[in-house]
């Protein structure tokens, strides 16, 4: 429904798959890249080449961080061959939300060759743009989810807009990651975010926001 739909193509999206799809599913994700068009790039989901929350899993190993560093060069292997530019990273909703960004750089620190990261399942409470979107100490960029969903799908539309603009405030030039939840949403439903934020904010994939957040710096 989302690639058939005759908004396909009309505006830039992140899909996020699992990289080991290539093995165990290989037609399927032929069907996804041979459909796809300039405007969607597939992203390693979620955390890597499993579903895990990096910040608990293999704690009961004897050699945790051999795990942890394994797990991470395997992933990079799939993302390789998947064309993968960047992973969305999951983890606990913790009440400290440094525990996170700390969480988040360890895996960055697993994948140097990464230039940019997405973590998340939807805006996590960070307050203020720069704790969204900011640079790791060694140049690897971290796009945290802008927003989360409502359960109510006649309010979707409105209630994402209202978090976009809020989490950008004032900052200008602005770059994140607008977190959709598949369940509640759909490509028609993005359009009408896209026209309700009007000529302001501009649609791009996520290799383009990590080139232009890093050409704003220069």
């Amino acid at each position: 429904n989302w690639f058939e739909s005759p908004y396909h193509g009309k505006f830039a999206v992140g899909w996020g798959m699992g990289p080991t799809l290539i093995d165990v599913a290989p037609t399927l994700a032929q069907w996804y890249y041979q459909h796809a068009g300039p405007k969607d790039e597939f992203i390693a989901d979620v955390s890597g080449i499993g579903y895990i929350d990096p910040a608990v899993w293999a704690d009961r190993l004897d050699d945790r961080e051999a795990a942890f560093e394994d797990f991470y060069r395997w992933t990079w292997t799939y993302m390789q061959r998947m064309d993968m530019k960047t992973v969305r990273v999951i983890q606990s909703y913790a009440p400290d939300n440094d525990k996170d960004m700390a969480d988040i750089a360890r895996v960055a620190a697993a994948l140097p060759q990464v230039e940019f990261f997405m973590p998340d399942y939807g805006y996590a409470g960070e307050e203020g743009y720069r704790r969204i979107t900011y640079q790791l100490p060694d140049g690897q960029v971290v796009f945290r989810a802008a927003t989360r969903w409502t359960p109510d799908k006649a309010k979707e539309t409105s209630y994402l807009v209202d978090q976009i603009r809020t989490r950008v405030a004032a900052t200008r030039p602005a770059f994140i990651n607008v977190f959709i939840w598949n369940w509640g949403m759909n490509m028609g439903g993005l359009y009408s975010v896209l026209k309700a934020l009007g000529p302001d904010y501009v649609d791009v994939t996520p290799s383009e926001l990590n080139a232009l957040y890093r050409a704003s710096r220069r």
